[in-house]
């Protein structure tokens, strides 16, 4: 499938963030930096879960951007009496409710939002009373969070297992002309007021990730690919900015062991020269790996960034063998 992948272009094709100044956008309304009039928003730090099982070991479940818990539910289902499971889900997302926007002038950089679920996930350890659960993110912004919260608190989990996850939102090669300080201006400056706030449902649809980045088998892949973009543009907007504007250094600092199961992709998704993001969700890890030896990257042939549904089997067995040694 041939992605035009129009946002992620954008961004990978523009060298100079002051070139955002004259992108053309759909239209002068809505405001996607807003909340839709009447929006029903969480407390900051309010995290919804739901638990599940009864094994020894406990996992905590996080779905990636645009998805809710129904992405574990045949593993859930499966291994009940092998692990305790809290799935969680990202605020705003299936039939949750996002948190507040932050005030007008925060930067992207302080990642609002992303604390709020960070902090969520240590309430929710001190109301469970749980020692050293592991944390299992699936895709992109969750996978952030899981490494995040590894780095920062090393003491309050076991492992991390990261699946179909990008190791980046940096510009591959050629165009990786920022440093940290940079991508986050370009956030604040460009990319969101200058794109994000006026496009429309139709060009996002058009440029978010393809059906084929999520599973290989097409049907669930396009099923997917709805559901990664049912939330309001503002939620799902709120999120990609707050992750581009991500520090990613964090990642070298882990110190508990992880397991990051790479898709193998489809050729053809793989080959299209207009998906420069792959290498995202694939050589990006391998780079990192040989940085820190915490990080262990795993390949998983005839997958998409959803392992879990995939190839379930493999998927529990893979999850099993690490937990175990």
């Amino acid at each position: 499938m041939k992605s035009t992948g129009i946002f992620l272009m954008l961004v990978c094709t523009v060298v100079s963030a002051q070139s955002f100044a004259g992108t053309r956008t759909d239209s002068l309304l809505p405001d996607n930096l807003s909340h839709l009039s009447g929006y029903q928003t969480a407390p900051w730090g309010n995290l919804p879960y739901q638990k599940s099982g009864h094994g020894k070991q406990t996992l905590l479940l996080l779905p990636g951007w645009g998805f809710d818990g129904s992405v574990f539910r045949d593993f859930v289902e499966n291994h009940l009496s092998d692990y305790t499971m809290y799935v969680l889900t990202l605020p705003g997302y299936g039939a949750t409710h996002a948190y507040p926007m932050p005030a007008e002038g925060t930067s992207f950089g302080e990642g609002t939002w992303l604390k709020g679920i960070e902090q969520g996930i240590l309430q929710l350890l001190e109301k469970e009373k749980l020692e050293r659960p592991v944390l299992l993110a699936h895709f992109a912004v969750s996978a952030h969070i899981a490494l995040h919260l590894a780095a920062e608190h090393p003491d309050k989990f076991q492992k991390v297992v990261v699946v179909g996850a990008p190791a980046t939102f940096r510009n591959p090669p050629p165009y990786d002309t920022l440093d940290y300080r940079g991508r986050v201006r370009s956030v604040d400056l460009y990319l969101a007021p200058r794109w994000f706030k006026t496009v429309s449902m139709e060009t996002w649809r058009k440029g978010n990730f393809p059906p084929a980045v999520y599973s290989l088998d097409s049907l669930l892949g396009r099923q997917l690919f709805e559901q990664a973009n049912e939330a309001p543009l503002p939620v799902q907007i709120r999120y990609l900015c707050e992750i581009w504007a991500a520090d990613f250094s964090c990642y070298d600092r882990v110190t508990i062991p992880v397991m990051t199961l790479i898709p193998s992709f489809s050729p053809l998704l793989l080959m299209d020269t207009e998906n420069l993001y792959m290498s995202w969700f694939t050589a990006e890890w391998f780079k990192l790996a040989s940085r820190n030896k915490f990080i262990r990257p795993v390949s998983v042939r005839d997958s998409a960034c959803n392992v879990m549904q995939d190839k379930p089997e493999e998927f529990s067995r893979l999850v099993a063998d690490f937990l175990r040694e």
